[in-house]
This record gives structure tokens, C-alpha cells and sequence, in this order.
């Protein structure tokens, strides 16, 4: 049996191999998974977008992103945030 001609000779052999090519690719399953997924990357992408428009609006006035991790009291994960500012800002605190 050739590929081709399996659905030849049935009813509808055309829509036959349409559904077959459909299946045939190994997604079975998959559509809550990939719609999961998809929104996950969706909240990713504006989360980015997020930063990235803080990140220029940093560079736009001037300043930099100062990581001052080792510095600070009391460092929690989660809720460390960077300095904002200049080098000669950065100097004149004490963190």
C-alpha cells in the first residue's frame, strides 16, 4: 500500500487523508498544554516590556542600575531592589 492511495477507492477518501495528514503530526493532547504555554509567555512578554521601558527611562534620565546586594541591611530575596542613580549619587549614600 502506497501513502498516497491507502483512502483510495473508500467513501470520501479525500477528507480521509486531510484527517490523517491532521493526526499524523503528534499533537495529540497537546492544546491545553500549548494554550498554557502561550499565556505563561504572555505574562513573560509584558513582565519584559515592563522592564524594558523602566530600563530606557533609567538611560533617558541619566542613570544606571546600581546592583548594591552585598551593601544593603537586611537583604531579602524577593525584595531587593537596585539603586537608581549615578556613580556620584551612589558614592554620597550610605546603603
Amino acid at each position: 500500500m502506497k501513502c498516497e492511495t491507502k483512502h483510495e477507492g473508500l467513501s470520501q477518501s479525500e477528507i480521509r487523508d486531510f484527517l490523517a495528514k491532521q493526526v499524523g503530526y503528534g499533537y495529540d493532547g497537546e492544546v491545553e498544554t500549548i494554550n498554557s504555554q502561550i499565556k505563561k509567555l504572555k505574562e513573560d512578554l509584558e513582565k519584559a516590556k515592563a522592564s524594558q521601558a523602566a530600563r530606557d527611562l533609567i538611560k533617558l534620565n541619566g542613570w544606571e542600575e546600581h546592583d548594591v546586594s552585598d551593601e544593603v541591611d537586611h537583604y531579602v530575596s524577593g525584595k531587593y531592589f537596585p539603586f537608581v542613580g549615578t556613580d556620584k549619587e551612589l558614592e554620597g549614600k550610605t546603603i
